[in-house]
């Protein structure tokens, strides 16, 4: 199920879907951290939206360990230490700065 509805929202423009729902968030995230990729930014949408890593796994059809690997790089490119939550710091940019 949550891969049909991505993949929906794919062929849709799924960050235009998003940016309705969550205005700020894409455009923060891009102010701070300019080189993040498309696949980086879904991923980080997608902890934003609290989906579990066995869901994100299902919806882009990759396995649970990928994407443990990925949300590893991802704190490394926000220059996270091991203490810091990434949710939480994901939360951050879904605002008005």
């Amino acid at each position: 199920f949550l891969r049909k509805t991505f993949v929906q929202m794919k062929k849709n423009g799924w960050s235009k879907a998003f940016g309705d729902i969550h205005p700020y968030f894409i455009e923060n995230l891009h102010k701070s951290f300019a080189s993040l990729t498309r696949g980086e930014e879904l991923l980080s949408a997608l902890l934003l939206l609290n989906y579990s890593c066995h869901d994100i796994a299902e919806i882009l059809g990759i396995s649970e360990s990928s994407v443990y690997i990925n949300r590893h790089r991802l704190r490394k490119k926000l220059s996270m230490s091991k203490d810091a939550d990434l949710k939480e710091l994901i939360n951050s940019f879904d605002r008005k700065l």
